[in-house]
């Protein structure tokens, strides 16, 4: 079947789809369970702000800025819907010529199995599998990716009261999702035993599809998260292995944003007692224990950092960012998790666009000097 035989749908908001063009509640899809949000404080940034205040930066998403001193996070919501359709291991919601705009987050169109036309997104639909009863999506995009993984997919886990949980025959969870099924082991939750894995290029239709949705919205987090890296953590015992209590999280091995001096950087950083690790190398229980314990980290901006929400509060976190793309999704996990946070700044290596977006292979550059001076003033503020 080619992208021009496909069914092409509206994209629309998945909050806007719940109400039919005149107003009146779809019954398709309803509305049946909401966290109340929060407002979470922000510690000033005394390092990082003397970089933004001389350099020019893309901060990440455009709606936050290293000044705010708060934020407001999403308001989780629990939707239920009738014979709704998923398509891919993204979870890519369609009802009725429609298609939830959000689902579409960190998708690839050859991937996931569909394609931008002038008048929608005309989906893959040749074969679609039909699961009669009751489930649970924590389907989403990046699966591949340890943040996106755990935030967008088991977090939101936390959105259903267990009473919705238990009609589920079946958790809807994408193929091959890093991580994913060590945390679900570690949360023992209400939830069904039998898990339904969708591979990228797969779709199903569900009679009756609970659908949770996000914790974060814009990297905002709502509580729920810090008390799931909480009940994560308990699950874990002590024993095992010692780790160090000075962490540098070591990028060296990452095709994303590569940090050209990072081996400098390394040799400052041990100094201070830091031991490179690499996250990635370690179970999930090893990673729980690591953070768990660590005093103080230094990391380039990176899914390793997710990992924050098992620090103990008042662990020194110092990121350092690339002046292209700073993204404030760890500050923001560090200020709910009471961490003590600040930044240092490096820059691109190739002059960037006011609208850059693509920073994925950009390489980029920090002085091990600006690091070692701040992991002193950090650590001597203790």
């Amino acid at each position: 079947m080619t992208a021009s035989a496909w069914p092409v749908l509206r994209p629309r908001g998945i909050f806007a789809m719940m109400a039919d063009g005149d107003g009146t509640p779809d019954a398709r899809i309803c509305h049946a369970h909401s966290m109340a949000p929060a407002e979470v404080s922000l510690k000033p940034l005394h390092i990082g702000a003397g970089f933004f205040e001389r350099w020019r930066v893309s901060e990440r998403p455009p709606s936050l800025g290293w000044r705010d001193d708060h934020y407001v996070c999403t308001a989780p919501a629990l939707m239920v819907v009738r014979d709704a359709i998923l398509h891919s291991s993204a979870g890519i919601l369609c009802i009725d010529g429609e298609l939830a705009r959000e689902t579409l987050f960190h998708t690839v169109p050859a991937t996931h199995r569909y394609a931008e036309m002038a008048d929608g997104i005309a989906v893959e639909l040749s074969d679609v599998r039909h699961l009669p009863g009751t489930h649970v999506s924590i389907l989403a995009g990046a699966k591949r990716n340890y943040f996106h993984a755990l935030m967008d997919g088991v977090m939101r886990l936390a959105i259903p009261p267990p009473p919705y949980l238990a009609q589920a025959e079946s958790m809807l969870c994408p193929e091959g999702a890093v991580a994913q099924a060590a945390a679900l082991a570690l949360l023992d939750l209400p939830a069904p035993a039998r898990i339904t894995r969708v591979a990228d290029g797969q779709s199903v239709r569900v009679d009756r599809l609970l659908l949770p949705w996000t914790v974060h919205g814009e990297f905002q987090y709502h509580p729920c998260v810090r008390e799931w890296f909480a009940r994560m953590s308990a699950a874990v015992p002590e024993r095992g292995k010692d780790f160090p209590r000075r962490i540098y999280i070591d990028r060296r091995g990452a095709a994303f944003r590569p940090l050209q001096d990072e081996a400098a950087v390394l040799e400052a950083v041990r100094r201070f007692g830091f031991v490179a690790v690499r996250p990635e190398t370690l179970s999930l229980a090893d990673q729980i224990r690591l953070f768990r314990g660590a005093e103080a980290i230094v990391a380039p901006h990176g899914a390793g950092l997710t990992n924050l929400g098992f620090c103990r509060p008042g662990c020194v976190v110092l990121e350092l960012h690339m002046d292209a793309y700073v993204h404030w999704c760890y500050r923001h996990l560090s200020a709910l998790c009471g961490l003590r946070y600040d930044c240092v700044l490096g820059r691109a290596v190739m002059p960037w666009p006011d609208d850059v977006r693509d920073v994925g292979g950009m390489p980029w550059s920090i002085s091990p000097d600006h690091v070692s001076g701040a992991i002193a003033h950090m650590l001597q503020a203790q």
